[in-house]
């Protein structure tokens, strides 16, 4: 186990687990790491890629409904691999490095030197509050910038309520708070980058899960984690998690979310435009690119600059749910309750409204 020792107390903060468990009451915050890796797909017929067959786990045929393993391979930060992500036969082929661990620092959109990283943590449970998880009062967070002392009631803990009843920008400034100065959990801004979880971090969880390293490295597997035990990140449960990202206006510039006829908006908090390509919501500034991931205007699921995100690679996997952004429903949950699982994915409005409020998972990604 990896503790993180840094900041106001000799007493550990934040645990860091990496396939133990710990009993330390002391502990804020739970995170599972996931190493760089590049990973490849297969198919059988050259046109549907469902997989590797696994003969010691049944020898079934990997389908969409019952899709095979994915290839993974860990690699070091200075490997970078671009092949198709694609391959039939017998030789594992088309290796690609997975896009989460790549953090654009500048937010460019440049892959440049200096910005590969070994590995993300990713929250290990729904992300809670000691003293807004039982209120359904919206935006209770009432975050607007990376200076709120309410992050400090953040928790990643088991057999609690999560956090719910907050649009995205309320739950994005919240997590970039937990790294403000004299920040409860000691955490630097210097060497930690906390953040809402993005779509392609979710894909990096989600392919690995798939992997030999998790369901299919378990043959025990039950669907309580993305490792089938107590070691993999946990709460999947079918409930729905917004992740940063966001389809972009022609202009490539990030929407906001939705608004009636009527004036009622059902809107993420950001700053953009709404459904009608006209008007504009005034909230709080959009955060650095880096932060969240932009689809732009006319693509679809399919477009091969989403590879590893969990989206038209493995589309329709276990029965999930396939529901791409639009114009009225900018933003992204995964999971969902009609079609569990890592690969649903669906729109969402971005907040405002009850019935859209979604829970979220935190990341932190190493500085380099």
């Amino acid at each position: 186990m990896a503790v993180l020792k840094t900041g106001v107390s000799t007493t550990p903060r934040t645990v860091l687990t990496l396939g133990t468990t710990d009993s330390t009451s002391d502990i804020l915050q739970k995170y599972v790491w996931i190493p760089r890796y590049s990973y490849t797909i297969k198919s059988e017929d050259g046109t549907n890629y469902y997989g590797r067959t696994i003969t010691e786990l049944g020898g079934y045929q990997a389908s969409q409904a019952t899709p095979g393993v994915i290839d993974i391979k860990f690699i070091d930060i200075n490997t970078i691999e671009n092949g198709t992500a694609k391959y039939t036969g017998e030789t594992v082929t088309n290796y690609y490095t997975h896009p989460a661990f790549w953090w654009d620092n500048d937010s460019d959109g440049i892959r440049e030197a200096g910005e590969e990283i070994s590995g993300i943590w990713v929250g290990k449970f729904k992300t809670s509050h000691t003293a807004l998880s039982s209120s359904t009062t919206k935006n209770n967070l009432s975050c607007k910038n990376e200076s709120y002392t309410s992050a400090d009631g953040l928790r990643i803990l088991p057999n609690v309520k999560a956090l719910k009843f907050n649009n995205i920008s309320n739950f994005f400034f919240a997590s970039r708070s937990m790294s403000r100065t004299g920040n409860l959990f000691g955490f630097d801004s210097s060497n930690t980058d906390t953040h809402m979880m993005k779509n392609s971090e979710w894909g990096a969880m989600a392919y690995l899960s798939q992997s030999i390293y998790g369901k299919y490295g378990n043959p025990n597997y039950t669907e309580v984690s993305t490792s089938g035990n107590i070691y993999g990140i946990c709460d999947m449960d079918g409930t729905e998690e917004y992740v940063m990202v966001v389809l972009g206006d022609s202009n490539d510039n990030p929407r906001s979310g939705y608004t009636n006829q009527r004036g009622v908006g059902y809107l993420s908090g950001f700053n953009g435009l709404l459904f009608d390509d006209t008007s504009y919501i005034s909230g709080v500034k959009f955060p650095e690119a880096k932060y969240y991931d932009l689809y732009k205007e006319g693509t679809d699921a399919t477009n091969t600059a989403y590879r590893g995100y969990a989206l038209g690679e493995t589309s329709g996997w276990y029965a999930a749910d396939s529901r791409f952004v639009d114009i009225i429903d900018p933003w992204f949950s995964r999971t969902g309750s009609e079609n569990k699982g890592l690969f649903a994915f669906s729109y969402k409005l971005g907040g405002d409204i009850v019935t859209d409020f979604a829970y979220v998972r935190l990341v932190l990604t190493p500085v380099m």
